[in-house]
C-alpha cells in the first residue's frame, strides 16, 4: 500500500511539472512572437493589443505606435495602424495604395517627416490622424497622388517648409483645413490637388512665393483658399465653387491671381481685407450669394479684365479701400450694383462694362477724388450714380438705356463730368441738392421720355458748357429754387417741347450763348418732282455758314440719289442775356448746273425740325434730249405701222428737232442763271 500511495504522489508532481513546462513554453512563444511582429512592422500590420493605435504608459500617457523609415520602400499595399516616421533624406517610398490608419481621437500624425529634405512620397492614404501628412522644418519634398481624407486637424501640414511640391494629391473631409502652410513656408508649389468638403480648403499664413495652380476648392464650409499675413504667392487657374467664401486675402500684399474661378459661394467669390499691391486679373466670379469681389480697407491693389455676373448684391463692392485700379472688368447682371464704392476715396475705375445691374457704377458716403473714365454702363436703373460723393472725376463714360444716365445726388458737390454721353435714357444728366459741379463737353441723346439735363434744388455755381441735349422734351430743365447756376454756350438740339425751362423760383441763372436748335435737311428736286442728286447746298445763320458742299468752297456732301442732304443741325435761337432769346436769321442757297431754282436762296423758318424743298425751274438737258427722243420713237413707230404716211412723220420729226434747239438755245443762253 506504501509503494502505491508512493506511485500516486510521484504521478501527482510529475503532471504539475508538465503544466508548469508548458506555461513557461507559451510564454516563451508568445514573446518571440510577439518581437518578430515589432521586427517584421513593414510586412505584417500590427493588430490586437494595437488595434486602436494606442497604449498608456506606466504614467497613463498616449503612447502611439510608430515605424520607422529610413530607406527607399514599397509598402505592402494593406492597412497600417501606426504613425510612420521619415527618418532620412533622399529616399522614395512608395505608397502601393496603403493606408494609414489613425485612431479616429485626433491625435498624431500619420506620415511624419519632420526636418526631412527630398524625400519623395506617393500613392498613400492617411486617415484618421489629428494631422494626415506632417512637413515640419521640411524642404524640397514632392508629395504626389496622395489622399489624407477625414483627419481632425489637417490634411497636409507645412510649417516652416520651403521648396516642396504638392501635386494631384486629394484632402477632404478633414475638420478644419485640407492643405495648411504655416509660419515661413515659402517657395512651395502646389498643383492639381483637390480639397473638398473641409472647412478651409487651402490655407496659406505667414507665407510668400508659393505656387498654388490648377487646384480644386469645392463644398468647403469656410472658404476655399485663404491667405493672411502672405506676399508675393501666385493662384491661378485655381476652382472654388461653393464654399463659404471662394478667395480670400487678409492683411496680405503683392500676391498674384489670374484666371482662378469662384461662383456659387454662400458669401463672395473674392474679398481682400487690409490688404496692399496685390493683382487679380481674368479670374471669374458668378452667382455668389452677395459678392463677386470685395475690398475692405485695401489700397493699391491692381484688378483688371475680371468677369463678375449673377451675383446676388454687388459685383464689386469696396469700403474704406483707396487707390485702387479697376481696369476693363465686365459686370453684368447682379441683383445690385455693379461697382459699389462706399467711404472709398482715389480710386481709379476705367474701360469696365456695367450691364443689366440694379446700377451700373456707385459712389456714396463720401467716396471722393475717384477717377471713371471710358465705362459702360447700359440696362441699368442708374447708369452712373453719386451719393454724398463729392471732387469725383467723371470723363469719356457711356450711360446708355437706364432710367438715369448720370445722377449726382445729396450734396455730391465739386464733380466734373466731361465728354460723357447718356443715349436712350429717361433722363441724361440729374443734378438734385449738389451744387458747385462743373458739366462740359456731355452729350444727352434721345432721352426722349425726359430731359437732358435736370437740376432739382441744386444752386451755387453748378457751370454747364458746351453740353448737347439732343431728342429730349426739355433739354435743360431746372425747377426747385435752382439758382445762381451758369448754362453757358449749350446746345439743345430737336427738343419735343422746348428747349430750356425753368420755373419761378429758379432765379439768377445764366444762359448766355447756349442755344435751341432743331434739324433741316435739304431737298433738290426738278419740275416734275423727281430727286436731283450732286446739287450743291450752303446753310447760313446770322452770317456764318454751317454748311457748305465743294461749290460754296465747302467739305460737306451734295445731295444723294434721293435729292436729300444728310440732316443739318441749326440753330433757331440764341440767349443774348441770362434769360433773352434772340431768333436767328438762317439763310439755305442751292445750285445745280447753273439752272434757274424756285425761290432760292431763301430765309428759312428753324423753329422746328424739317425739311425744306427747293425745284429746279425745268429738268436738265439730258432729261429734255431723253423726252424728245422717245417722242421722235412713238413717231416712227406709229408711221410704220401705217395711218399717216412715214413721211409726215419724218417732217414732224425735223420739226420737233427745231423747236427743242430753239428751246434749248432759250433756257442755256437767255434764260441761264
Amino acid at each position: 500500500m506504501k509503494c502505491v500511495r508512493r506511485n500516486r504522489k510521484t504521478l501527482r508532481m510529475a503532471v504539475v511539472l508538465v503544466a508548469v513546462l508548458l506555461t513557461a513554453t507559451i510564454l516563451a512563444v508568445t514573446t518571440i512572437q510577439s518581437q518578430s511582429q515589432t521586427q517584421n512592422q513593414n510586412t505584417y500590420p500590427l493588430i490586437n493589443a494595437y488595434l486602436q493605435g494606442v497604449s498608456p504608459d506606466t504614467n497613463n500617457a498616449i503612447i502611439l505606435p510608430k515605424y520607422n523609415i529610413s530607406d527607399n520602400t514599397i509598402l505592402n499595399g494593406s492597412v497600417y495602424y501606426e504613425t510612420i516616421n521619415v527618418l532620412a533624406d533622399d529616399i522614395v517610398i512608395d505608397g502601393n495604395g496603403s493606408t494609414i490608419q489613425g485612431p479616429g481621437t485626433g491625435f498624431g500624425y500619420g506620415l511624419n517627416l519632420t526636418g526631412r529634405s527630398n524625400v519623395t512620397i506617393f500613392n498613400v492614404t492617411v486617415t484618421g490622424w489629428q494631422h494626415g501628412f506632417f512637413l515640419s522644418s521640411g524642404s524640397n519634398n514632392n508629395l504626389s497622388g496622395n489622399t489624407a481624407n477625414g483627419n481632425t486637424f489637417y490634411g497636409f501640414f507645412l510649417d516652416s517648409s520651403s521648396n516642396n511640391s504638392l501635386s494631384g494629391n486629394t484632402a477632404n473631409g478633414n475638420r478644419f483645413y485640407g492643405f495648411f502652410l504655416y509660419l515661413d513656408s515659402n517657395n512651395n508649389n502646389l498643383t492639381d490637388n483637390t480639397a473638398n468638403n473641409n472647412d478651409v480648403g487651402f490655407d496659406i499664413s505667414y507665407g510668400s512665393n508659393n505656387i498654388l495652380s490648377g487646384n480644386n476648392a469645392t463644398n468647403n464650409t469656410g472658404g476655399g483658399f485663404y491667405l493672411s499675413y502672405n506676399s508675393y504667392n501666385s493662384l491661378s487657374g485655381n476652382i472654388a465653387n461653393n464654399n463659404d467664401v471662394g478667395f480670400s486675402l487678409g492683411s496680405s500684399s503683392n500676391n498674384s491671381l489670374s484666371g482662378n474661378t469662384a461662383n456659387g459661394n454662400t458669401l463672395l467669390g473674392f474679398v481682400l481685407s487690409y490688404g496692399s499691391n496685390n493683382t487679380l486679373s481674368g479670374n471669374t466670379a458668378n452667382n455668389n450669394t452677395y459678392y463677386g469681389f470685395e475690398l475692405y480697407d485695401s489700397s493699391n491693389n491692381n484688378l483688371t479684365g475680371n468677369y463678375v455676373n449673377n451675383n446676388g448684391k454687388n459685383g464689386f463692392y469696396l469700403q474704406y479701400s483707396s487707390n485702387n485700379n479697376l481696369t476693363g472688368n465686365y459686370v453684368n447682371n447682379n441683383g445690385k450694383n455693379g461697382f459699389y464704392l462706399q467711404y472709398s476715396s482715389n480710386n481709379n475705375l476705367s474701360g469696365n462694362t456695367a450691364n443689366g445691374n440694379q446700377y451700373g457704377l456707385v459712389l456714396i458716403s463720401n467716396s471722393s477724388s475717384n477717377n471713371l473714365s471710358g465705362n459702360t454702363a447700359n440696362g441699368n436703373i442708374d447708369g452712373f450714380y453719386l451719393g454724398s460723393s463729392s471732387n469725383n472725376t467723371l470723363s469719356g463714360n457711356n450711360a446708355n438705356n437706364s432710367y438715369w444716365g448720370f445722377y449726382l445726388y445729396n450734396s455730391s458737390d465739386n464733380n466734373n463730368l466731361s465728354g460723357n454721353t447718356a443715349y436712350g435714357n429717361q433722363y441724361g444728366f440729374v443734378l438734385t441738392s449738389s451744387s458747385n459741379n462743373i458739366l462740359s463737353g456731355n452729350n444727352a441723346t434721345n432721352n426722349n421720355t425726359g430731359e437732358g439735363f435736370y437740376l432739382y434744388y441744386s444752386s451755387n455755381n453748378n457751370i454747364f458748357t458746351g453740353n448737347t441735349a439732343t431728342n429730349s422734351i426739355y433739354g435743360f430743365y431746372l425747377s426747385g429754387a435752382s439758382i445762381g447756376n451758369s448754362l453757358l454756350g449749350n446746345i439743345a438740339l430737336n427738343s419735343t417741347t422746348g428747349g430750356y425751362y425753368w420755373d419761378a423760383s429758379c432765379i439768377s441763372n445764366d444762359f448766355t450763348g447756349s442755344v435751341e436748335a432743331y434739324y433741316l435737311r435739304v431737298n433738290v428736286a426738278d419740275i416734275w418732282g423727281l430727286p436731283i442728286s450732286g446739287a450743291d447746298v450752303e446753310v447760313e445763320t446770322d452770317g456764318t455758314i454751317v454748311y457748305a458742299t465743294p461749290h460754296f468752297g465747302g467739305l460737306n456732301a451734295t445731295t444723294g440719289s434721293n435729292g436729300l442732304t444728310l440732316w443739318i443741325a441749326v440753330t433757331y435761337r440764341t440767349f443774348t442775356t441770362n434769360y433773352t432769346m434772340t431768333v436767328n436769321t438762317t439763310t439755305v442757297t442751292v445750285y445745280y448746273q447753273g439752272l434757274s431754282i424756285l425761290n432760292n436762296p431763301r430765309t428759312v423758318n428753324i423753329s422746328s425740325s424739317h425739311v425744306e424743298t427747293f425745284q429746279v425751274e425745268r429738268a436738265a438737258a439730258g432729261e429734255q434730249s431723253s423726252l424728245l427722243l422717245i417722242v421722235l420713237s412713238l413717231l416712227m413707230l406709229s408711221g410704220a405701222q401705217g395711218g399717216v404716211g412715214p413721211m409726215v412723220y419724218v417732217a414732224v420729226g425735223v420739226a420737233g428737232v427745231g423747236v427743242a434747239a430753239a428751246v434749248l438755245f432759250y433756257y442755256l443762253r437767255i434764260r441761264r442763271v
